[in-house]
């Protein structure tokens, strides 16, 4: 077995190095060029260049008032707390608020009492 003298060892990985990092540098160049072709279809696609693929979506369709905003934005954070709780398949059949508004104290206590009794109940086995 040879054993390498330190100047060649040296200049295998010098050698080695330096094919890592014009590789790695190959790549870099390959996917900013990439990046720049996809940027510049996209202002192709917009007369202004400066609208979002979002803006585009919503272009005819008529605003949305800040009462169903507010629905849409409780629906979306309810399904996802379900969705987190739940890791099964499931259905939200029906989505009620206690009260139109202001919520008031005893409305808010007697939804909360409600939905105790309803896991209480669901948890006892009818004989």
């Amino acid at each position: 077995m040879e054993h390498w003298s330190f100047w060649k060892t040296l200049s295998f990985q010098i050698t080695g190095l330096s094919f890592v990092i014009a590789s790695l540098s190959g790549i870099a160049l390959l996917l900013y060029i990439l990046g720049y072709c996809i940027r510049k279809a996209e202002n192709r696609k917009s007369p202004t260049g400066t609208e979002t693929i979002f803006e585009e979506m919503l272009q005819g369709k008529p605003e949305v008032s800040p009462q169903e905003m507010g629905q849409n934005t409780l629906l979306a954070v309810i399904t996802t707390a379900v969705d987190e709780v739940i890791k099964e398949p499931h259905r939200i059949v029906s989505i009620r608020q206690v009260d139109q508004g202001q919520v008031s104290g005893e409305l808010y206590l007697q939804a909360w009492s409600a939905e105790g009794r309803r896991q209480h109940f669901a948890s006892h086995k009818v004989r």
